[in-house]
């Protein structure tokens, strides 16, 4: 633990001003799945449910919790985020009692949003009334096509009446803000595929929608079965003309792959992408604290030596790279990176650091450099990490 213990020790004695006061969010990492997704290398597992150790899990996640909390607690808690894994097949009581502990050991904003990750095929109307029972107030519900055919293609365990019947039963729990996740760029799909798919999901009315560009790595098991995403080009026309659908029905973009109304952003990424600190509980799961002009990165172990409670990872990433690293997330945003922000981290302004790379991608029309911050056109948003690799060069 003494790896673990210099962490904490470093973070609770940053000096800061933003350190004494700050916004952060707290991810919940949930391992279990029924099965692993075509396309899926995360840190899951697939298990059948008798097999799930709820309440163990449970335990090593509330044990963590007193452990780091102490860290974060002058911090405001803004956000709880539920991921996976499927966290929808944690038994609800244990999910209560780790969102109640969380809520519990910190200051929670009066607005906190709770966000839970859910398998269409894991809960009827009882299982959303029981999330919202326990203090969640937002959905994320991963739909991913509404084709059945693609669906089993990605492995997934819904079909498309499944994915359907989940949003009736969350409305009809109650849940007021849903988020739906739907890939792009399927082995073979086409462009008219792709928008006949946003339309159907649109008809769903969502509250928030992601759209992801499917990408493959070589563990992933269609990877390995030698199927390939859409080519490059196709996806781009595919999340650009799907952009300009989502705009159309009220939902705006504002991250790459993200879109909704100003007052239904997912608060959780908005604390990541602004570069604020997160709390990563559970098996596999990483934190982050920017101290200073360097950052704190905590990464937990998998779940076996989790469970045993073997001890974390932590790094520190000097100057340079977290300078990179702010442009990398904020400029995925069309928020871009606040330069005032910048500047009472790093000493400097941005253009101090980046200008004359910068001055060349405004010139090309991929950003735009304003007394307040930095932000990258529509058109250089698609391409947000290759102006980040441009930077760097």
């Amino acid at each position: 633990m003494c790896q673990h213990q210099r962490h904490e020790e470093s973070v609770a004695g940053s000096g800061s001003a933003e350190a004494k006061s700050f916004p952060f969010g707290v991810y919940v990492h949930f391992p279990f799945c029924l099965d692993k997704c075509g396309y899926c290398d995360f840190a899951s597992l697939a298990c059948r449910p008798e097999r799930i150790p709820h309440r163990r899990y449970a335990q090593a996640v509330l044990r963590e919790l007193g452990l780091r909390g102490a860290a974060y607690a002058s911090g405001e808690l803004r956000s709880v985020y539920f991921g996976g894994g499927t966290p929808s097949l944690w038994r609800s009581a244990e999910l209560r009692r780790v969102l109640d502990a969380v809520r519990a050991h910190f200051r929670p904003a009066a607005d906190i949003e709770v966000t839970v990750e859910v398998n269409p095929a894991t809960l009827g109307a009882e299982g959303f009334e029981q999330l919202l029972d326990a203090g969640v107030g937002r959905v994320s519900l991963g739909v991913q096509s509404l084709d059945d055919e693609m669906l089993r293609l990605l492995g997934r365990i819904h079909d498309v009446a499944a994915a359907r019947r989940a949003v009736r039963d969350a409305r009809a729990a109650g849940v007021q803000n849903l988020s739906l996740d739907l890939m792009a760029g399927l082995p073979g799909q086409s462009l008219a595929h792709h928008l006949r798919q946003l339309d159907e999901l649109l008809e769903l009315a969502p509250e928030h929608v992601s759209v992801y560009g499917l990408s493959l790595s070589r563990q992933a098991p269609l990877g390995r079965a030698g199927f390939a995403p859409a080519p490059a080009e196709l996806q781009a026309d595919m999340l650009e003309a799907g952009a300009e659908a989502l705009e159309r029905r009220g939902l705006a973009q504002y991250e790459v792959s993200n879109f909704a109304p100003s007052e239904r952003r997912s608060r959780h990424n908005g604390l990541v992408w602004a570069g604020w600190p997160y709390l990563g509980l559970g098996a596999s799961a990483h934190s982050m604290w920017p101290e200073g002009s360097s950052t704190l990165r905590q990464a937990n172990p998998a779940l076996a030596g989790y469970l045993r409670q073997a001890a974390p990872t932590v790094e520190r990433v000097e100057e340079p790279t977290s300078r990179h690293e702010v442009l990398f997330l904020g400029l995925r945003t069309v928020d871009g990176v606040q330069r005032a922000s910048y500047r009472r981290r790093f000493g400097a302004d941005l253009l101090d650091h980046f200008g004359p790379g910068l001055r060349v991608l405004e010139e090309g029309g991929w950003i735009t450099v304003r007394p307040e911050r930095v932000a990258p056109t529509r058109r250089g948003l698609w391409l947000a990490d290759e102006l980040v690799l441009r930077l760097m060069t």
